[in-house]
């Protein structure tokens, strides 16, 4: 696709439609396509459903749709997938969302945003009253910026699902997230898998489910939580009755075990997920239901 003709040609058409969905994936953008796009959105009074996944857009780009965001009215969903963006799209993303009134989900995973840029997003979460789900799936958010994210969870009210897979929480990290989950009353899908949280995270989560009634389905798959963490985190599961859907490494068969007949306890939980991680290698993961759910799976296969 030439960058200069089509893109520009479709950009022009949109600007004064009525269009509503646009999906622009895979179509060779690159920065200045995006600098367009931005300035197109911020005209654009219908669209609300935008996809610019793959697409080479770098931070100059990626800056000029997040700053679009401010003035645009109507965009709900925004996908920006893979392209390439870092800490300055981040930080503009940050800014945008303390005016933005209408964007309900936001996609940026496989992009190089860092704890900095994570931080600004984290901070902009704790004003935010709109966005619903948030995804920073593989990229390298740390510590400081979950930090950030457990003091916002303390007072959003908006956020429903939060994915932050693939990142370098560590310990630190799932601490403040599980101290934010004690209080946090809106958050029903939270995903964490293989950030290291470590022992004092699995504490704190599991600290956080004894009290916590809304969380619906969460995912600590991989992450090292540690004896102790593992024994807390189970046996508050036992004071949790909203958790439906759980995905978790454990460190033995016997812990594994442990959560199966817990699960036959509980009917809320009637779908658990459980990795063995025998210190070489994870075994093959076991999936567990209560068995009239599974039973009517089977009936409808």
């Amino acid at each position: 696709m030439n960058e200069y003709t089509e893109v520009d040609s479709l950009l022009a058409r949109f600007e004064d439609s009525r269009v509503e969905y646009l999906r622009l994936s895979f179509c060779n953008l690159g920065e200045s396509g995006g600098k367009r796009l931005g300035e197109a959105i911020k005209k654009n009074k219908t669209l609300k459903f935008l996809y610019l996944d793959n697409n080479e857009l770098y931070d100059e780009g990626g800056r000029a749709i997040a700053e679009a965001l401010k003035e645009n009215i109507s965009l709900e969903h925004l996908s920006l997938v893979n392209c390439h963006l870092g800490d300055e799209t981040a930080r503009a993303i940050a800014t945008a969302l303390a005016y933005n009134t209408t964007l309900r989900k936001l996609l940026l995973d496989n992009n190089n945003i860092s704890d900095e840029g994570g931080k600004g997003i984290g901070e902009a979460l704790e004003g935010n009253h709109t966005l619903l789900h948030l995804s920073l799936f593989n990229n390298a958010i740390g510590e400081g910026a979950c930090c950030k994210i457990g003091e916002a969870l303390k007072n959003n009210t908006t956020l429903r699902f939060l994915y932050l897979e693939n990142n370098h929480i560590g310990v630190i990290g799932g601490r403040a997230i599980g101290e934010g989950l004690q209080v946090n009353t809106t958050l029903q899908n939270l995903s964490l898998l293989n950030n290291h949280i470590g022992n004092d995270g699995g504490m704190a989560i599991g600290t956080a489910l004894k009290t916590n009634h809304y969380l619906l389905e969460l995912d600590l798959e991989h992450n090292d939580l540690g004896r102790e963490g593992e024994i807390v985190f189970i046996e508050s599961l036992r004071l949790n009755n909203a958790l439906q859907t759980l995905r978790v490494t454990v460190s033995s068969d016997h812990l594994a075990a442990r959560l199966r007949e817990i699960s036959k306890e509980k009917p809320n939980l009637s779908n658990l997920f459980v990795s063995v991680n025998h210190g070489y290698a994870y075994e093959h993961k076991v999936s567990y239901r209560s068995s009239e759910l599974y039973q009517n799976d089977q009936a409808t296969q």
